[in-house]
């Protein structure tokens, strides 16, 4: 006699990490956080902010940027959002 087994499909013990999508607001209070990426000796940063009684992570990474003859570095956030050093200094005022 041919019976047929079916496969169970095992469900994932571990739950699926929800990735943290920062808004406006914590991109204001994360950038306040940032130094000078001129100054600044490594190639990353993360800043943290609260979101509902927990620190969330937001990472920058500094980019080179050619200004005619001059260089200058700038915070970038997943290459979509650029940071210039003057809007750090007019969300710290």
């Amino acid at each position: 006699m041919f019976t047929l087994k079916s496969k169970k499909t095992e469900k994932s013990k571990s739950t699926p990490k929800i990735r943290f999508m920062p808004n406006f607001g914590h991109f204001k209070a994360a950038i306040k956080q940032l130094p000078n990426a001129n100054d600044f000796d490594k190639d990353t940063i993360s800043t943290f902010v609260s979101v509902q009684d927990k620190l969330k992570e937001i990472a920058f990474v500094k980019k080179r940027i050619q200004r005619g003859d001059k260089v200058v570095y700038r915070w970038s956030f997943e290459g979509k959002l650029l940071i210039r050093e003057q809007d750090i200094e007019s969300l710290r005022e």
